[in-house]
């Protein structure tokens, strides 16, 4: 794959936890959960027990894993340290010994600030980090863009052996299958895998947990509405499309969201709230389609979790921020009779939102479906 290096890709996270370090005067960090630890090392692994990684001033990193893992680590990092008992299963409270191990190395360290779950049971108590990482996790490098355009490709591999089931007549939990089985051959592992499928009528309940994936299938001339998205090497992708016959009505419906999306992608740009652009979104869809409803997220960001800020939602104030990768998801739904929903990924850029696949110069959608 052709690494991306767009003109103005913000310094290295690792540069900018440095900054943050000084600025708080802190000398050491300790982020844990695997969210951090993929973020801050590249370290993802699936069923992976309790982590964490130190961050010293000097930006030396040491990742602690379960014995059984520490063995095995595929990153470059300057020091592993293995905790608890050896074996597997073996350690009674695993977040306990993780932070026995991390207050171990923090011995004599003045001023230490932490984030993830065995925060709180560091002595003496840390400083909270929770805000400024986060703050690091919104702008994504490179390399980070890179496993999330994976991860993205791999859900409409998923969307591909939907569209093609779904011509052979099979039932949603047949498509759901399908589409997680295609993903995890191309990847060659598990993937982390959420699925909606929802055919004829059931399009119009929108989504899971209110319509799960079951043995209906559509009929002649009815869509299929998909939403794909998982989580491969710590990134996740998303994505959704609405599978219809050409000439059907949720053809006609699909192509109105989609010039609702384009429209709505040029206003991906830094300083837009999450609010203004969810607003955007609901006017062109309320516009095209006046009868219609559109009762969910307008979209959201999405990295090392599958949702993150900002939200494209009417409460949402955070902004956009360069280099951010959000999820643009516009929906109409007609209650009882038919729904559509498409979702594509786009990368934040000063002259508006540029689809994921374009700024790595791949081709947009499935084949012939634009």
């Amino acid at each position: 794959m052709t690494a991306l290096r767009p003109e103005g890709a913000p310094v290295h996270r690792l540069g900018r936890l440095a900054a943050a370090m000084e600025a708080n005067g802190w000398d050491a960090v300790v982020a844990s959960g695997a969210d951090h630890v993929v973020h801050l090392t590249g370290y993802a692994r699936y069923y992976s027990g309790p982590g964490a990684v130190l961050v010293q001033g000097d930006g030396r990193r040491t990742l602690f894993l379960p014995h059984s893992e520490a063995g095995i680590v595929p990153v470059a990092v300057e020091e592993i340290v293995a905790y608890g008992a050896a074996g597997f299963g073996l350690e009674p409270d695993p977040e306990g010994a993780l932070a026995a191990a991390v207050t171990e190395r923090l011995a004599g360290r003045s001023s230490v600030a932490a984030a993830g779950p065995i925060a709180c049971r560091l002595a003496p108590r840390p400083a909270n980090a929770e805000v400024a990482l986060a703050t690091i996790r919104r702008q994504k490098d490179p390399d980070e863009l890179e496993r999330i355009l994976d991860a993205y490709e791999l859900c409409w591999l998923g969307q591909g052996a939907i569209a093609a089931g779904t011509s052979a007549g099979a039932s949603e939990i047949e498509l759901f299958s399908a589409a997680q089985a295609a993903a995890q051959r191309a990847h060659g592992a598990p993937v982390e895998f959420v699925c909606d499928a929802l055919a004829g009528r059931r399009t119009a309940e929108v989504c899971c947990p209110a319509a799960v994936a079951g043995a209906a299938a559509p009929g002649a001339g009815e869509p299929l509405l998909a939403d794909v998205s998982l989580c491969a090497a710590g990134y996740w992708g998303d994505s959704a499309e609405t599978h219809a016959p050409d000439g059907s009505d949720a053809a006609e419906l699909r192509a109105g969201l989609m010039g609702a999306l384009d429209a709505t992608a040029a206003d991906l740009r830094p300083g837009r709230t999450g609010a203004e652009v969810f607003h955007a979104l609901r006017e062109r869809i309320a516009a095209r389609f006046p009868d219609g409803e559109f009762p969910h997220h307008g979209g959201h960001g999405l990295g090392t979790a599958a949702h993150e800020p900002p939200h494209l939602v009417p409460a949402e104030t955070a902004t956009l921020e360069q280099w951010q990768v959000l999820a643009l998801e516009p929906g109409v739904y007609f209650p009882g009779r038919i729904g559509a929903r498409i979702e594509e990924l786009y990368l934040v850029t000063a002259a508006g939102g540029v689809e994921l696949r374009t700024a790595f110069g791949r081709p947009r959608g499935l084949a012939g479906s634009r």
